[in-house]
């Protein structure tokens, strides 16, 4: 899988996402409009502001970014399929959710169309699998970074 787009450096990816996620948290906080997700699994309901998902994952993008680069600097060479699966997988999971957030407000209409049960179940099962992605993604950063200390 040698994509062309994939010829940039992936610290870029991860600084652009990292950036991004910083100016949406701080619209969100400054416009007073933090809209919240939950996440129902079972009897439990996790509710999170969008703000803290910016505060999370900015800084676990901008310092993906960083390791990236500072192998590079240093000429330790990460596994290239590793690291295009991370970067995928990471990258894509942000546009995931920035594309469920825009279905779930799109389904959501006064008029009573969709049920609320709908859009409920889709944003969960939306949110599970981003964050099954993510924690996939982490799982192959970890390895791969565990494998370019190790190379000369």
């Amino acid at each position: 899988m040698n994509l062309r787009i994939m010829k940039i450096p992936a610290y870029y990816y991860f600084w652009a996402v990292s950036i991004l996620i910083t100016f949406i948290g701080i619209f969100l906080f400054l416009s007073g409009n933090d809209s919240i997700t939950f996440l129902n699994i079972g009897d439990t309901y996790f509710v999170i502001a969008y703000t803290t998902l910016a505060l999370f994952f900015a800084p676990l993008f901008f310092i993906q970014g960083l390791c990236y680069w500072l192998l590079l600097r240093y000429n330790k060479r990460p596994n290239t399929s590793f690291t295009q699966s991370h970067t995928l997988l990471s990258v894509g999971s942000f546009i995931g959710f920035l594309l469920l957030l825009w279905m779930v407000n799109v389904m959501h209409d006064p008029y009573g169309f969709f049920e609320s049960t709908d859009t409920d179940k889709i944003q969960s099962v939306g949110i599970v699998t981003i964050l099954f992605a993510l924690s996939l993604a982490q799982f192959i950063f970890f390895i791969n970074m565990v494998i370019a200390s190790k190379r000369k």
